[in-house]
């Protein structure tokens, strides 16, 4: 029995141990760059499972790293304001290969901007590296929702804008929901993306934006809407309407009961 379980052991091991993890590192040397987009191309013994671009140097990603099975390969285009220098991790992607795989993929197309207002062309350094998976636990970064206003969205419109980053996996999606007083419920969740416009009705109320990473992990933040203290006024004095009309109702009751 024992030497059947040795040979199981050796005909399947390579199957258990090709899962692995690459990272695709750039080098900008001197040069501040704030846009970047390539795509990475993989060998046909290689499948993607998942992608994290926790941690990366990249901001906003005007396209997120997707993999195309069909194609054999991984294209993105990030954006950083302000730039970034040196060598910096730009995401990783897990799947079945091993770490000798990850010498036959390759970089090509690669696009990079510097910082420096005019969108000069550069060439940073980009190599693909082995990496380790681990397991993500914390939440992404506390951020701030900002209510703004602007004539050319949606004819001056009030929306809110945000933006949440995540060391681990990587930013999934947003999710928002409007209460005027209590938090929301399960079933008040919305999923959404940056800028979320605001109707007439959510101006009003308590705006709650939750960023989600791959992990599922959570974050939430809250903002009051343009008019929500406007609506406290106005159910505040509703309030004061209401108490004087009890309160000299009262009196005029007691007053006509004792003539």
């Amino acid at each position: 029995m024992k030497r059947y379980f040795l040979i199981f052991i050796f005909l399947f091991l390579p199957l258990f141990s090709r899962a692995a993890t690459a990272t695709l590192v750039i080098d900008t040397g001197f040069d501040s760059v704030n846009t970047l987009e390539a795509t990475v191309m993989l060998p046909p013994n290689v499948h993607i499972s998942s992608i994290a671009d926790g941690g990366s140097m990249i901001l906003i990603w005007l396209k997120e790293p997707v993999t195309d099975e069909n194609a054999r390969t991984i294209t993105f285009t990030g954006l950083t304001p302000g730039g970034f220098t040196g060598t910096h991790a730009v995401f990783s992607f897990t799947g079945d290969f091993s770490e000798s795989d990850i010498k036959t993929m390759s970089v090509s197309h690669v696009t990079a901007l510097k910082n420096d207002g005019k969108g000069t062309v550069v060439r940073p350094f980009l190599t693909l590296e082995p990496g380790t998976e681990t397991a993500d636990a914390e939440p992404p970064v506390p951020f701030l929702p900002v209510v703004a206003m602007s004539k050319d969205l949606s004819a001056g419109q009030a929306f809110v804008s945000f933006l949440s980053e995540d060391k681990g996996a990587g930013i999934d999606h947003y999710e928002y929901a409007t209460t005027f007083i209590f938090s929301p419920k399960a079933g008040d969740w919305q999923t959404t993306g940056s800028p979320l416009l605001l109707s007439a009705s959510d101006a009003s109320k308590k705006i709650y934006i939750k960023a989600v990473d791959r992990a599922g992990n959570e974050r939430i933040e809250e903002i009051n809407g343009p008019k929500y203290y406007e609506r406290i006024g106005e159910l505040a004095i509703l309030i004061s309407i209401l108490i004087c009309a009890l309160y000299y109702g009262r009196r005029f009751s007691s007053h006509s009961f004792s003539r």
